[in-house]
Order: C-alpha cells, then structure tokens, then sequence
C-alpha cells in the first residue's frame, strides 16, 4: 500500500526534518523559498507524527498569508455610469422635492 500522505520527510545525520517548499505567490510575504524545520528525533514513527502536525500548521499559516493578499489586493476602480445617472437624478428629485417643501411652506 503506498502512503498518500505528503510528509516533506528529508533525513540528515539520522535525524528527520521537514522541508518544503514555499508557494511562489507566498514566498515575498513567508520570507524565503524554502521552509525547512529540524524535528530533532531519528524515529521513523515519529517523525511522521510530527511532520504531520507541522504540515498541519504550515498550510493554516499559508492560508491566513493568501487571505490577507486577497483581500488587500488593490481593486481597480471603474465607478459604472449607471449609478452617476441615478445619483443625478435622485438630486434633481430631491431639490425638486426642497423647492415644493419651500413653496408650501411659504404658502406661496
């Protein structure tokens, strides 16, 4: 059976650490390229548990940095003609409807 879990295992000197690499679009916000963090224990089992949680916690932090570039990213404004016709409009309505107030006010 072949384990379809991504555990980002590298080994050196016996001991495991987590490597991975950065998402392009990620990788000015993260810092650098790569991501690499010592699990400081040569147990297999281990390791795998480990790498799992770090997993886990990388791809939150990852997700939370392509929120925050999402919803920041600047919007190019293009206001439609649509609403300046009806903002225009609901001003010669209202000052149409401040010139009867005034003149029924008035009595005139």
């Amino acid at each position: 059976m072949v384990d379809q879990k991504h555990l980002y295992l590298t080994k050196k000197n016996g001991v495991y650490y987590y490597t991975r690499r950065v998402p392009r679009k990620l990788i000015s916000s993260f810092g650098r390229e790569r991501f690499v963090k010592c699990l400081h224990t040569r147990s297999t089992l281990k390791a795998k548990r480990i790498s799992l949680e770090v997993n886990s916690r990388i791809e939150s932090i990852w997700d939370r940095l392509r929120l925050d570039l999402e919803e920041f990213r600047p919007v190019p404004f293009s206001a439609p003609q649509k609403k300046f016709k009806e903002i225009e409009e609901t001003s010669s309505i209202l000052s149409d409807a401040e010139k009867l107030y005034l003149r029924l006010k008035d009595g005139t």
